[in-house]
């Protein structure tokens, strides 16, 4: 079989069949920049930081999607962000960290401050083990959140010989997740975004905002997604979060269209690469695949 997906989510096989027939209700979901046969071609190593919002807000129950009841929005959010982390492999790392009047994060033995974690199948347990500790309560405070995230693109911080193999010319991608707007710290959007801004002046740091609901602030999370040259999502309650949030592998996968490319890393978007094993999607089990990005030649794509 040979697969080919675009970054846009369009998605061709060979040889054909009839999607509905072989992936019934899953094809109407499936998205290839989710897929970990995509993401090894697409991707260089990367260190994606998930600020996630639990103030009591994120307690409300909303309908999960396709109405088939309904779950606290931190649930969903969280299982969402265990979907974008299935995708990552060992040469990545992720670090998630809650807030609320505070922080809760993974913290290393040495500096009592949040580290990354390379995703290795182990790895991936113990952050998706952190996760399911967590629990809604309290008041919002952006400014925590976004003070722990950026911590965390300084070369000098969250390092743990442990933990991580550090690589200084890795993207590092911000992913803030919220259903509400700042009732406690800074809560001026202009405020917010100027604390991002002196950690996204270079090529190798962004910062997406994810707002869920009619309650999210939705002028805060775009002055914030601005200053930190990334994109703001809006998502409604009953929205598929999980295909929502295929945004930023859209976009993180799109690397090469949106920011400056190195020629060592235009070398390894020519080389083959082999995907980290995965459960396929039409049902054949383990499995993994050679892969390779097909980048186009013109410079204005």
């Amino acid at each position: 079989w040979i697969y080919f997906g675009h970054y846009t989510g369009v998605s061709r096989w060979y040889p054909g069949f009839m999607w509905n027939e072989l992936l019934g209700e899953a094809g109407d979901t499936y998205i290839p920049q989710e897929r970990p046969w995509y993401v090894a071609a697409t991707s260089f190593p990367r260190r994606v930081v998930f600020p996630i919002d639990k103030s009591g807000s994120m307690a409300d129950l909303v309908d999960i999607q396709g109405g088939n009841g309904a779950l606290p929005v931190l649930t969903q959010v969280n299982a969402a962000v265990k979907t974008v982390i299935g995708t990552l492999t060992e040469k990545d790392s992720v670090s998630v960290i809650y807030f609320n009047e505070t922080t809760s994060y993974i913290s290393s033995s040495c500096s009592g401050r949040p580290f990354f974690y390379s995703m290795s199948a182990v790895n991936k347990q113990r952050v998706y083990s952190f996760m399911d500790s967590q629990t809604a309560g309290g008041e919002c405070n952006f400014q925590a959140g976004l003070d722990a995230a950026l911590y965390m693109t300084n070369d000098t911080a969250a390092i743990d010989e442990n933990v991580i193999s550090w690589e200084s010319d890795c993207e590092t991608i911000i992913v803030m997740i919220t259903d509400g707007y700042a009732s406690m710290g800074e809560k001026h959007p202009d405020k917010l975004a100027e604390l991002v801004t002196p950690y996204t002046s270079g090529d190798t740091v962004r910062v997406m905002t994810y707002g869920i609901g009619k309650s999210a602030d939705g002028e805060t999370l775009e002055r914030i997604a601005c200053a930190g040259r990334g994109r703001r999502v809006h998502m409604e309650d009953g929205d598929d979060f999980s295909s929502m949030l295929s945004d930023y592998a859209s976009y993180a996968s799109s690397t090469r269209m949106h920011w400056q490319v190195t020629a060592e890393q235009k070398e390894q978007l020519g080389a083959v690469q082999f995907s980290v094993p995965y459960m396929d999607a039409l049902g054949l089990g383990m499995m993994f695949t050679v892969t390779k990005a097909v980048v186009s030649a013109r410079e204005d794509e």
